[in-house]
């Protein structure tokens, strides 16, 4: 088979996809965003039209690309002589060694792998090979792999451009070609599969916030998050931000508030791999409020009895959803700076608002039995998720009428 097959020929892209649906249920098409384990710097996958997914660190290894480190904790290294080492995994033909002492005995020239001038050379090992007809070796270039080993031969080779790996490898038939990143094969847009080198901090959101807003309006949605440079929210279907600076704190409008609402960001890092993910639930409030047009303020004016105030009309402001009945009631312990003379009574009873009545409001007055000559103050309260009552402040207006000897 040649390389030129496997960039040009529409057919082997139809069937890769086949392979992908069918035979990798698991990966899902998509490979997730992942950062290297902490023993190891190379990360991600690689695929192989034979043998399916290469996985080349354990902090994607597992079922749907899990965490497994602490199952098996294997990867593949770049060591600071740019040599190679340690496994890589696959489901079907099981570990394939870096180690330079399992590439002993190699078909060809050096056996160990090396980065040299951002090209890998040398040779990789299925150590499942049963050296009856398949003896495991990979080869990781032409210059190393060529003529003696690959029947065929074609220029392949693997290099690192920036912090990503690309190019193809060659198994033999039983492995057949390795590609390190989907876009030797023109399949990013449905699997987005590479392998990566680099030490790195994983993306890391250190804030997260969704603005507190009456029912109807539009929250402001605004993050902080490290070493990401991809931000995506579940509130919109365009991407909120596509550079490292442009992620790193932001902000955006949200839709108008209807209903109870969760919020989720994501923020991956799509060089490096690895992404971060926070929730936040807004909570559900009122606060109370006097409709338009009515103040704080009732009086009352005494001339020989006692005398009902005059009328304020109490509202409830809803914040982030908030839809729930809320029963008013007049809190007389709260009388300041005294309780109300003794004798008086409340022809204020509790009044329940519906979300459809909160814009109309409930009435509010008092009947007082005896004088007040400087005022009460009387806390509306509300019931359940109360942020803020109203004060209601009753002002004597009369004079308190009073014997003297004549």
């Amino acid at each position: 088979m040649k390389l030129k097959k496997i960039i040009t020929s529409a057919v082997f892209m139809g069937i890769l996809f086949v392979i992908f649906s069918f035979n990798q249920v698991d990966k899902n098409l998509q490979q997730t965003h992942v950062d290297a384990g902490s023993d190891h710097n190379v990360s991600g996958y690689a695929w192989s039209d034979n043998i399916g997914w290469i996985s080349f660190n354990c902090i994607d290894g597992g079922a749907g690309q899990s965490d497994i480190c602490s199952v098996s904790n294997y990867g593949v290294d770049v060591g600071a002589d740019n040599v190679l080492s340690g496994y890589a995994w696959s489901d079907n033909i099981g570990w394939i060694s870096f180690n330079e002492n399992d590439l002993n005995g190699c078909p060809e020239n050096d056996c160990r792998v090396e980065l040299i001038g951002g090209n890998l050379v040398g040779w990789a090992k299925a150590l499942s090979a049963d050296n009856n007809g398949w003896d495991g070796w990979i080869s990781l270039d032409f210059s190393t792999g060529g003529g003696a080993f690959q029947p065929d031969p074609v220029n392949y080779g693997v290099s690192l451009i920036g912090s990503e790996f690309g190019g193809f490898a060659w198994g033999s038939d039983v492995v057949g070609w390795i590609s390190f990143n989907c876009t030797d094969t023109g399949l990013c847009g449905t699997s987005d599969y590479k392998v990566i080198y680099g030490d790195y901090s994983s993306p890391n959101i250190t804030e997260f916030h969704v603005e507190n807003v009456v029912t109807g309006n539009i929250p402001t949605i605004s993050w902080v998050v490290e070493n990401a440079d991809r931000c995506t929210g579940d509130w919109t279907a365009s991407t909120l931000c596509t550079t490292e600076l442009g992620c790193a704190s932001s902000s955006v409008e949200g839709s108008a508030v209807t209903s109870p609402t969760t919020y989720e960001i994501t923020c991956i890092n799509t060089v490096l791999g690895g992404f971060d993910t926070a929730i936040v639930t807004p909570s559900l409030f009122y606060e109370l409020g006097f409709i338009e047009g009515y103040t704080g303020t009732v009086s009352v004016d005494f001339v020989v009895s006692g005398a009902t105030t005059t009328k304020t009309k109490i509202g409830v402001i809803p914040y982030n959803g908030f839809t729930g009945s809320v029963t008013l009631s007049a809190d007389l312990e709260s009388a300041d700076p005294e309780a109300l003379p003794v004798g008086s009574y409340s022809i204020y009873s509790d009044q329940t608002l519906s979300s459809s009545e909160y814009n109309d409001g409930s009435e509010f007055s008092m009947y007082i039995a005896d004088s007040i000559s400087n005022g009460r103050q009387v806390s509306v309260i509300g019931n359940g998720n109360m942020f803020k009552g109203v004060e209601v402040e009753i002002r004597g207006e009369g004079i308190t009428p009073h014997w003297e000897p004549i």
